[in-house]
């Protein structure tokens, strides 16, 4: 059989032994069917990122409408537009920004975790808004250890506990509805022997962050 590079002709051709053929065939039908497969995913993939764009821009927009309720965690006025806060049947819905940065006045370090909480809690735009729950970590040395290094130099072992310090306001009016400062988990105890990198004399040890659930519980008695 003359040598052929087109693999129509090699199929075709009489003197191609029927075996040949066959395994040609079935070459044809996964390439065929990889092909249809890889089209059809291309397009799902597309579909859905053209059904999720307006999602994300919706909620872009909302996030960017509650931005001014930010305002209220460093003694910013409150909104005409957002919905008024009486004590009451609730649930009243509320915007919460958390600060990692203690004391914080730099309204940049603020971001929004609504998200956080229960979905009827949450506000999906200014108008829907009666309460802001501003949020600053915190923390404080609980107790400090001291060792002996080798060499006779001094050394410190801090317990830090962290805390959340919780400051809810009226969206509308600004006004201080309630405040507290939550405790986090106390940190592990003091060892008999602690170990320290080479030229380091302090270092600390922290409890675990306090959860948006125990935060939730403290706020559920004005948000319900």
């Amino acid at each position: 059989m003359p040598l052929l590079t087109n693999p129509w002709k090699a199929l075709t051709h009489p003197e191609t032994p029927p075996a040949v053929r066959l395994r040609m065939l079935l070459a044809g039908l996964i390439l065929g069917g990889v092909l249809v497969c890889s089209v059809t995913l291309l397009a799902g993939q597309a579909l859905s990122a053209a059904d999720a764009a307006p999602a994300r821009a919706t909620q872009s927009a909302a996030l960017e409408a509650l931005k001014p309720l930010k305002a209220l965690c460093l003694g910013g006025a409150g909104q005409a537009a957002a919905a008024g806060y009486t004590p009451g049947a609730g649930p009243h819905r509320l915007v919460v920004f958390r600060s990692n940065i203690a004391g914080s006045t730099d309204l940049a370090t603020f971001y929004n975790r609504t998200e956080d909480y229960p979905a009827d809690w949450q506000a999906a735009d200014l108008p829907q808004a009666a309460l802001v729950a501003c949020v600053h970590t915190a923390s404080a040395v609980v107790e400090a250890c001291a060792y002996n290094l080798a060499g006779g130099a001094q050394a410190t072992l801090q317990r830090v506990q962290l805390s959340a310090a919780v400051a809810l306001y009226a969206a509308r009016t600004g006004a201080l509805v309630g405040q507290a400062v939550l405790p986090g988990a106390e940190p592990r105890a003091c060892q008999p022997q602690e170990t320290f990198p080479a030229g380091v004399t302090t270092q600390s040890v922290s409890g675990a962050a306090v959860p948006p659930a125990q935060i939730q519980a403290w706020l559920a008695a004005y948000v319900e």
